[in-house]
């Protein structure tokens, strides 16, 4: 990775080791934290960049060692390059949602139903985020309510909110200013459709959760709850919540047509 041999490479410093500066701060803020903690340190994926100027991923282990009578400061460091099997699974990833997408498409062409199309697309949509809940609720506007109509959930977790109104503030406001919004959620609220002290804390527990509530239209709402260590997709997220609108409206004008075609053959 750095074009020499190992004999070449003991006197080297992180700046000799870095392609860029910025690396080598980093690997100098790791070394100096082995030393003064003296304990292993565990570096995932981290990107280097190597002699010919290419970015690798690289595991690395540093762990601090005694060495008999010497009282200088010493390392084992361990880097195994993993650059391959990442972009192997940065390769599975993007086919797996590329899948999850076009299972949703097919909704689009395939269901004549909003109950099938509606249970369908949160149950794709959680499998393919590995998300704890995802739930769609549909507006509606005699009652001035979204109302819950599926939802694809982890075995104990809530299934969320059955109705959601004007008093609860966030899942409400979500909707109504058609943005997408995602907030931080104790696990406890997400039952709840209101803010709680947890989203606006900085201390937030390991034990929390996000939910991303993106609006469908004028007709309802997609929130996806995830682990608050999990990088949401918000680009799937937003795509499968634009093809979910795409059948709802097909199916809304088909069966107004169907009804318009009622009434003049009466």
């Amino acid at each position: 990775a750095y074009g020499t041999t190992t004999d070449c490479l003991e006197s080297w410093t992180e700046a000799d080791l870095a392609g860029q500066e910025v690396e080598a701060e980093q690997l100098y803020a790791d070394d100096q934290r082995v030393f003064e903690n003296k304990k292993t340190v565990q570096q995932q994926e981290d990107t280097i960049t190597d002699a010919s100027g290419t970015e690798r991923i690289v595991n690395t282990v540093k762990m601090p060692l005694e060495l008999p009578d010497n009282d200088e400061r010493a390392m084992l460091s361990v880097a195994t390059d993993v650059t391959e099997s990442h972009r192997s699974q940065v390769a599975y990833e993007r086919q797996r949602k590329l899948t999850g997408l076009n299972r949703i498409g097919r909704l689009l062409l395939d269901t004549t139903s909003e109950k099938a199309m509606a249970e369908t697309g949160v149950a794709v949509t959680a499998e393919t985020l590995g998300a704890t809940q995802v739930s769609f609720y549909r507006f509606e506007a005699e009652h001035g309510r979204l109302v819950r109509k599926a939802t694809a959930r982890e075995n104990g977790i809530s299934s969320g909110p059955a109705t959601i109104t004007p008093n609860d503030n966030d899942l409400w406001s979500a909707f109504a200013s058609r943005e997408t919004r995602q907030e931080m959620v104790a696990p406890e609220a997400i039952d709840s459709g209101q803010e709680t002290a947890m989203s606006r804390s900085k201390n937030r527990s390991m034990n929390s959760y996000q939910r991303i509530m993106v609006p469908l239209d004028e007709f309802g709402l997609l929130t996806v709850v995830l682990a608050a260590d999990i990088s949401p997709d918000m680009e799937f997220i937003e795509t499968a919540a634009r093809t979910v609108t795409a059948a709802i409206k097909r199916i809304s004008q088909k069966n107004q047509l169907t009804q318009l075609h009622r009434k003049l053959t009466k």
